[in-house]
């Protein structure tokens, strides 16, 4: 999974770039993929993210999205059924 702090970051509600590296696969949906991972890349991507407001307006949409279905109490749900499922299967 990414890191935990791009997760904090998604908390924003602003929009977030990250390097094109494996370890962002998992939140690729919901940031901004940099060029690449040289300074002079980096600086290129976060200029292009944000002057452009259609990336920015189009991530901070999913982002909210990604919120909504990471929030605690909806995966503290889905884990409590899936727990019961189990222990019903067992009886």
């Amino acid at each position: 999974s990414s890191s935990a702090s791009v997760r904090a970051g998604l908390a924003t509600g602003r929009p977030i770039a990250v390097t094109p590296l494996d370890i962002f696969e998992d939140v690729s949906d919901v940031v901004y993929t940099l060029p690449g991972t040289t300074p002079e890349l980096m600086a290129q991507g976060i200029e292009t993210m944000i002057n452009n407001r259609e990336i920015s307006s189009r991530l901070m949409s999913k982002q909210k999205q990604w919120l909504l279905s990471h929030d605690w109490q909806v995966l503290g749900r889905q884990l409590g059924n899936i727990i019961k499922g189990c222990a019903v299967s067992l009886h």
